[in-house]
């Protein structure tokens, strides 16, 4: 089966007809991340037309992207067997899965590199190493990680009957969607995290702007931080305001 990610008149069409939803969904998960980070409620994500737009910009740039990395990808690695490279791939997407949710809910980039890697060791270890002491002896390597797999697919036939009905290359665009999804949502989260030139006024902090207004709290500069209390400003009445360099900004 071909796993590369390629460009067909059928996914183009897909893609260009759902653009504007996958945009939405994609602008939405990345103010998610970023509010989550900064504790604002999710009652103040405020999605726009420009936001779509730049996001529309994103998806197609995404998609020839891969379809050309995949291209390439196939072609690198076109002595390494197929088992090899989906094993690879089942083994990395969850590590940054589990890395993403916990960076973006509050935890340090490094304990979320720790946590990744953690991962990424443990389905290391149960897709390169059990297959070796789980099969006879006197085969390959490679026949090995083909037995573990087909042993796998007995526990996933639920997965293999969804595929069969939308379709192999349906299910690669979902799949796609999900990494984009992801890598949206901790895009934002570290925005948020990174983030060092706030609009000050006096003791008051704008966090981010929300259709004609501005979500503000109040800030501490001594402690370097803001109450956790939420306040709407209209941005025609936000004066005296200043570019002010923050690093490490966090919440009481």
């Amino acid at each position: 089966m071909d796993e590369r990610f390629q460009i067909t008149e059928k996914n183009i069409l897909l893609v260009a007809t759902a653009a504007p939803a996958i945009s939405y969904w994609l602008s939405y998960l990345f103010k998610f991340g970023y509010c989550e980070r900064l504790n604002i409620p999710f009652d103040f994500i405020d999605v726009g037309i420009t936001d779509i737009l730049f996001f529309i910009f994103i998806l197609i740039s995404f998609y020839v992207f891969s379809s050309v990395a995949s291209e390439a990808f196939h072609d690198i690695a076109r002595g390494v067997p197929e088992i090899v490279k989906s094993k690879a791939r089942l083994t990395f997407f969850p590590a940054i899965l589990m890395g993403v949710y916990i960076f973006v809910f509050g935890f340090s980039g490094v304990e979320a590199i720790f946590a990744g890697g953690f991962i990424v060791s443990l389905i290391f270890i149960y897709e390169f190493i059990v297959p070796i002491f789980s099969s006879k002896r006197g085969i390959s390597y490679v026949e090995k990680l083909e037995r573990h797999q087909v042993e796998d697919f007995k526990y996933d036939s639920k997965n293999d009957k969804f595929v069969g009905k939308i379709g192999f290359d349906n299910y690669k665009l979902l799949f796609a969607l999900a990494k984009l999804s992801v890598l949206s949502l901790f895009l934002g989260s570290f925005y948020a995290y990174t983030k060092s030139e706030f609009i000050v006024s006096e003791n008051e902090i704008v966090l981010m702007k929300y259709k004609d207004y501005f979500v503000t709290a109040k800030y501490d500069s001594v402690t370097n931080s803001y109450e956790p209390s939420i306040s709407l400003i209209e941005i025609e009445k936000f004066t005296n305001f200043s570019y002010k360099k923050i690093k490490d900004l966090k919440s009481k």
